[in-house]
């Protein structure tokens, strides 16, 4: 009598239990649907009671930071500030810097051959560097050279313009050729950022392998862990 009492009273839990999963699962089918664009009434309340989910706090932070950059670029001291960090990097700091003297080279001689006036084109190629070390620069050279000196020697006092710039500047100015010299710096330097993206694209590869690796790794191994603390109650 006593076996057959418990028996009852454990099919009374189950079906109880059964009952309440049954009304929940009817009250969220059943609920007034909301706004369009937003989730039932039901699980609006649910997602208030429990709070973003994880998956949705991940695709809204890198959006929100991106943002957050993008402002804060626009604030001149921040940007110079940005711009330095950026050319001092280890292993990406010398593709910018010589993306930038590539940018600076090609404006500068384009403008100056379409027959711009040299302050003017300075002015321009300021704005269109797109790097505020090197704005800040021009700058100066422009002052210099609205003051009656040459453009060679105000970049000389610049770390951020190559020797090797400053040079064929100079050679330019002297055979009156700066447009020339600059075409060529210009095509110089395009031609080191292209071998310097390949150098850095068959580096990045491996890494690239070893991260997805150890993605899919992860993946496994929080597949199989539920079926292997299954095996062990179950032994």
């Amino acid at each position: 009598m006593t076996s057959a009492h418990d028996d009852t009273r454990l099919v009374r839990r189950l079906l109880n239990r059964d009952e309440a999963a049954f009304e929940e699962f009817f009250e969220a089918a059943t609920a007034k649907p909301g706004k369009p664009g937003q989730p039932p009434y039901g699980y609006q309340v649910r997602l208030a009671a429990e709070g973003l989910p994880p998956v949705l706090a991940v695709a809204v932070l890198p959006v929100a930071a991106w943002q957050g950059f993008k402002c804060a670029r626009k604030q001149p001291k921040i940007r110079r500030q940005l711009d330095a960090l950026k050319l001092k990097l280890p292993v990406f700091g010398p593709l910018f810097h010589k993306i930038a003297i590539a940018r600076f080279a090609r404006n500068f001689g384009s403008l100056l051959r379409a027959g711009v006036p040299i302050l003017m084109s300075l002015d321009i190629t300021s704005d269109t560097v797109n790097n505020g070390v090197m704005a800040e620069a021009i700058d100066d050279v422009q002052v210099s050279v609205r003051e009656g000196e040459s453009v060679a020697r105000p970049l000389a006092s610049h770390d951020v313009f190559p020797p090797m710039v400053v040079q064929m500047m100079a050679v330019g100015e002297e055979t009156g050729a700066m447009d020339t010299m600059l075409v060529k710096v210009a095509d110089f330097y395009d031609d080191e950022v292209t071998a310097t993206t390949e150098s850095l694209t068959a580096m990045l590869e491996p890494l690239m392998i070893g991260v997805l690796g150890g993605i899919v790794g992860s993946m496994v191994i929080a597949l199989y862990m539920p079926m292997f603390k299954i095996f062990e109650l179950i032994q």
